[in-house]
């Protein structure tokens, strides 16, 4: 899989844009991506795309994630896609790491949407959102993810209750990306 370093606010359509690519050989950019479901950034903030807003909250920033939207957008691209959403309340703790195998088995993309601050120990950033792709869970049960960045990005390997606490504090969840046949 091709990796995808993300713009600042732009970690979902930088994933979107490494999976498409993957699934279809289709290479649409996270900018063409953002353009289409539109951005939140901090006030003053440079330009990156002209569907883009701005909030003084850091709770507000990146792309409000709606399925329904991204369906939209892989029906008119003609990308066969389904999607599904799994909030994070409705896995326990103890299954977190064989729900992630099993979807993994089935050949899906995961991609979880977590406490950026929480996940990587910088209290600062607790209320920023973020995501990863989940790529594998080893025998240890540690969780293997890509983080698109852009600071630090690249695989990382993660605690799998770390990652879950990580994903509750946002009340996140996790975003399969299924080949619709």
């Amino acid at each position: 899989m091709k990796n995808v370093i993300a713009e600042n606010y732009l970690c979902f359509p930088a994933l979107l844009e490494m999976i498409i690519n993957d699934a279809f050989d289709m290479n649409i950019s996270q900018f063409e991506i953002a353009e289409y479901f539109g951005i939140v950034v901090p006030c003053g903030y440079k330009r990156i795309i002209n569907n883009q807003s701005e909030s003084s909250s850091s709770l507000d920033f990146g792309i409000h994630i709606d399925l329904e939207k991204i369906q939209e957008f892989f029906e008119k691209n003609r990308i066969k896609f389904k999607i599904n959403y799994y909030e994070i309340n409705r896995v326990s703790d103890i299954c977190f790491a064989d729900f992630i195998r099993k979807h993994l088995r089935h050949r899906e993309y995961l991609i979880c949407s977590y406490s950026y601050g929480i996940l990587y120990g910088k209290e600062y950033a607790n209320e920023l959102g973020h995501v990863s792709l989940i790529s594998e869970v080893n025998v240890n049960d540690e969780v293997i993810i890509y983080d698109p960045g852009p600071d630090g990005y690249g695989k990382k390997l993660v605690n799998e209750l770390h990652l879950y606490d990580a994903i509750q504090y946002r009340h996140g969840g996790i975003y399969t990306f299924s080949i619709d046949s």
